[in-house]
């Protein structure tokens, strides 16, 4: 009985195929595999919802994580690109604003009191608070001998304001109900503006008027603030004082003989008497 010697006499004497096996398939998975398959559950969950996935529970929240890794990693990217049918990769994201930055936090991480701090702004006063400030900084105090004049007129508003004469009236409408000679309260001090000051002043585009005034106030003082801090004064905690019921009568019958350049005629007024002898008529003398 001879001997086999080597193993390729027993292979090449395996008769049977006993020893012809094939290699068996690996189930382990490559890298790029698992990637592929990874996104495309967010591809099947785009192609059933018509939408790509959103942080409203746990499950979609891992796709939506998973999908902006992917966004955020260009190798990955490339690999994808083939199975990208939905273009879901190729959005890029511009963010523009700090606004965006919050509203793409989907787990809240930066909604605390120290993040939205960012927007409160601090040592930066408001359109309000200028107008305050410049109300009280700008007043200096004036001699006895140059307000004596003044005085006398502020009681006399007074006065009227206790006669009934006088009346506190809403402070509305800027250009219709702010101009010099007037008197006004604002903060319950009573002050009269002699000057308003106004210029035409240039912003960008723009233009409106503006300019220092000069107030004189009941308690002796006077001011040279800007015509639109008054006026924002007024309209935070401020009335106009208004005219006695005589100097409306005087203004307007100031007015009623004023012709100007201006004025258009358009008819004329007649001022009839009737010569009929009918006692009815007769008695009515205009």
């Amino acid at each position: 009985m001879s001997k086999k010697k080597t193993l390729e006499d027993i292979f090449n004497d395996d008769a049977f195929g006993i020893l012809d096996s094939k290699p068996k398939n690996s189930n382990v998975k490559s890298e790029d595999e698992r990637l592929i398959e990874s996104f495309q559950e967010i591809n099947a969950f785009f192609e059933k919802n018509n939408r790509e996935p959103e942080a409203t529970n746990v499950s979609e929240f891992k796709l939506l994580s998973r999908l902006k890794a992917l966004r955020h990693d260009a190798n990955k990217v490339e690999i994808l690109k083939t199975y990208d049918t939905h273009n879901l990769l190729n959005t890029k994201e511009e963010i523009k604003s700090v606004a965006e930055i919050l509203n793409d936090d989907d787990l809240g991480i930066l909604d605390t009191d120290e993040t939205l701090s960012i927007f409160k702004l601090q040592h930066v006063k408001s359109a309000s608070e200028r107008a305050e400030t410049d109300f009280t900084a700008r007043r200096k105090a004036m001699s006895n001998k140059d307000f004596a004049p003044y005085e006398t007129q502020f009681k006399k508003v007074h006065k009227e304001l206790r006669e009934g004469k006088r009346k506190l009236k809403e402070f509305k409408d800027v250009e219709q109900n702010l101009y010099k000679g007037n008197y006004y309260v604002v903060d319950g001090i009573l002050l009269y503006l002699e000057d308003d000051g106004l210029q035409k002043r240039k912003l960008g585009d723009s233009e409106r008027k503006d300019g220092r005034t000069t107030i004189i106030f009941e308690n002796g003082t006077k001011s040279n603030m800007y015509y639109r801090s008054l006026s924002k004064s007024l309209y935070n905690n401020g009335s106009i004082v208004s005219d006695t019921d005589k100097e409306s009568e005087d203004e307007l019958f100031k007015n009623a003989h004023i012709v100007s350049e201006e004025d258009v005629q358009t008819g004329w007024i007649y001022v009839l008497r009737s010569k009929s002898t009918n006692p009815e008529i007769a008695s009515i003398e205009d």
